[in-house]
């Protein structure tokens, strides 16, 4: 048994932004052909993605098709999570932009905000979340030329596509993105109370999800914004007073999963006393950024840990899951984490906890299941 990991599971918040990469001329280049060659002092750890450099700073770039991408690590959520993401966020954009070549530059193209939903139920959490929540997230996310919300079922996580957000924006659309997440998997009879916008959904493209059009409601929501006409389930109302009323249903939620100073900046937008991203003149994101938080556990698996009898090497880093190979001479044996384990186990490692057991002749491999169960493999 790995003992110190016999912990219930966390949850986790992060973002992944992309940017069209263009000249000084305006013509796009393909960051395919460039993130590689890059000075991003990192490695490459998902073998699902041969682009992507899992960073000290501890969050990842990449290339999306053409498009550049950075994703923050996984954040625990609890008090400060969207001012901390919403920092990681800014700190990979300038850690990106400082690694171009001279004459290139970064227009924002989308955001998606990743909130921790266990696979069983991802799936109706997506469903609820875009039948729902759906207008209220785009109203605090995207911008008035902006096509519309995605909201997909990721492995262990729900994924919300929209605008390329930024500072106060960004982090009052991850603050309502993790309550709605938490409602919909959790507190379905929150839902019930709710009129329900009678929407036209359609099926996502390139992965499993729904796709919400500005216009899924019959009137164009980025065009009218808060006094869009809206029909519901209760009869018409308008895209604000909508706005509010799930607001003042998941704002008590929110304010226990992330704390009042990020609630409070979503207050700000749903009362009109700051403008909604739509009302916003364009590449205007507003708000004073926090301060940016230290690496953490995510930064340092890019470099080898080495302990008496044994080296700890990081071989795979993903959203739910880190693979480490534990070499001890001639042996490697191997174990998979959880990514709500890493950071006790990383501490347990530092502390000696398993300079015996991996360095000795007992070292075996362990595989820690999402569930937070660890078992011994033979």
């Amino acid at each position: 048994m790995l003992g110190p990991l016999m912990l219930g599971p966390l949850m986790f918040a992060g973002v992944e932004r992309e940017w069209r990469v263009v000249r000084r001329d305006g013509a796009a280049v393909d960051f395919r052909e460039l993130v590689d060659r890059l000075p991003l002092d990192g490695r490459r750890l998902d073998p699902d993605d041969p682009h992507a450099h899992r960073c000290r700073w501890g969050g990842v770039v990449t290339a999306d098709g053409p498009e550049a991408e950075v994703a923050t690590p996984p954040v625990p959520v609890g008090a400060g999570v969207a001012a901390d993401v919403e920092a990681l966020a800014r700190l990979g954009h300038l850690r990106l932009r400082a690694a171009l070549p001279g004459g290139l530059r970064l227009r924002g193209y989308s955001t998606h905000i990743n909130v921790t939903v266990p696979d069983r139920a991802v799936v109706r959490t997506a469903d609820r979340f875009a039948r729902h929540l759906a207008v209220a997230q785009m109203l605090l996310l995207d911008r008035a030329g902006s096509p519309g919300l995605l909201v997909r079922p990721r492995r262990g996580r729900l994924e919300i596509g929209g605008e390329y957000a930024a500072a106060d924006q960004l982090r009052a659309a991850v603050t309502f993105a993790i309550a709605g997440a938490v409602a919909c998997a959790r507190h379905p009879r929150l839902l019930r109370s709710l009129p329900r916008p009678e929407l036209r959904l359609q099926r996502a493209n390139g992965r499993f999800g729904w796709y919400v059009d500005r216009c899924a409601a019959g009137a164009d929501l980025y065009a009218g914004g808060r006094r869009t006409p809206l029909p519901t389930s209760k009869g018409e109302t308008t895209a604000g007073a909508h706005l509010a009323l799930v607001w003042e249903l998941l704002r008590p939620l929110a304010g226990e999963l992330t704390g009042a100073p990020d609630v409070t900046v979503v207050d700000a937008l749903v009362d009109g006393r700051r403008p909604l991203p739509l009302e916003r003149p364009a590449g205007d994101p507003r708000g004073a950024p926090a301060e940016v938080p230290a690496a953490g556990t995510h930064g340092r698996v890019v470099d080898d840990l080495a302990r008496p009898g044994f080296v700890l090497r990081t071989v795979v880093a993903r959203w739910d899951r880190v693979a480490f190979a534990v070499d001890a001479g001639a042996r490697r044996r191997y174990l998979v984490l959880p990514t709500d384990q890493l950071a006790r186990f990383l501490a347990a490692v530092d502390a000696g906890d398993y300079d015996a057991r991996f360095g000795g002749r007992t070292a075996a491999t362990y595989l820690a299941s999402g569930t937070s169960a660890p078992y011994r493999l033979s």
